[in-house]
């Protein structure tokens, strides 16, 4: 996420997290877990065109900016918490 925040193009393996805050051709790349997999997804993306890298690289930014902002994050914990104690 933080690479996504300085418009840094994001290239990660599909698992719990990356799942999550990355979305495949949008916002980066999600490859499977091995190597060959990895490699494959870095050398597409390379071929890529500066225009459809800035576009992943700019999504990924204001996908981020929107889905982690301090406020809503802040304000996703404070219902967490708010939720727990009620229920304790």
């Amino acid at each position: 996420m933080e690479m996504m925040i300085f418009r840094i193009p994001v290239i990660a393996s599909k698992v719990e997290g990356n799942k999550e805050i990355i979305i495949h051709n949008k916002t980066g790349l999600l490859s499977e877990t091995n190597v060959k997999s990895i490699r494959l997804s870095i050398q597409k993306f390379y071929k890529l065109s500066l225009k459809q890298k800035k576009e992943i690289t700019t999504s990924a930014f204001l996908f981020a900016k929107k889905q982690f902002d301090i406020s809503k994050v802040a304000e996703k914990e404070f219902r967490i918490y708010t939720s727990i104690f009620n229920n304790a």
